[in-house]
């Protein structure tokens, strides 16, 4: 009986334990932007022009040293990768042939929530959010070259644990180790 009682109140403690380390950890990853944010998109006119009613359009935008919510800087800026449609080519910012230079960043960013981007590069190339509603070109912008709806970034990025949370797994299970070995001497 009082062997069972340890087992539970080890296995109790480990999963305690285990519990606040990953609400803990996830408090954090609430708050961190940097990484990869995946745009999802769909393109109006190049769905008009395929003939169809809607036509999934991707990108990346990958950032340094952000906190979702607040206002996007150059400083945040890393690349911007446009996967292109049946009407642009894709491209990147920095990088790609013809060179697209990043010139600026602006908006803020909030999974789940209100998102704005403004970014601008090259001498006359764009790609803006807001509301939902995205545009972009790459060269001679009295147009755009892709437009849509539906737009907005998700998260891609994997956050690394705290070392908190290895060294809370470590206890838990080692609690459960040792009643574990007691069980087994009774």
């Amino acid at each position: 009986m009082k062997v069972r009682l340890t087992s539970r109140m080890a296995l109790t403690v480990g999963l305690l334990l285990m519990g606040l380390s990953s609400s803990a950890h996830a408090g954090v990853v609430a708050f961190n932007g940097s990484g990869a944010w995946r745009f999802f998109g769909n393109c109006q006119d190049c769905a008009a022009a395929a003939q169809q009613q809607n036509r999934p359009v991707t990108g990346t935008l990958t950032l340094q040293n952000y906190l979702q919510g607040t206002a996007l800087t150059n400083a945040n800026f890393v690349s911007f990768r446009y996967d292109g449609s049946n009407l642009l080519a894709p491209y990147t910012v920095p990088g790609a042939a013809p060179t697209l230079n990043f010139v600026n960043l602006g908006g803020f960013l909030t999974q789940g929530g209100a998102q704005q981007v403004f970014l601008d590069f090259g001498t006359q190339g764009y790609f803006d959010l807001a509301g939902g509603n995205w545009a972009t070109c790459v060269t001679n912008c009295l147009l755009p070259d892709d437009f849509g709806n539906n737009g907005s970034f998700v998260l891609q990025s994997q956050t690394v644990p705290e070392p908190g949370t290895y060294a809370l797994l470590v206890v838990g299970l080692g609690a459960l180790g040792f009643a574990s070995r007691r069980k087994q001497r009774a």
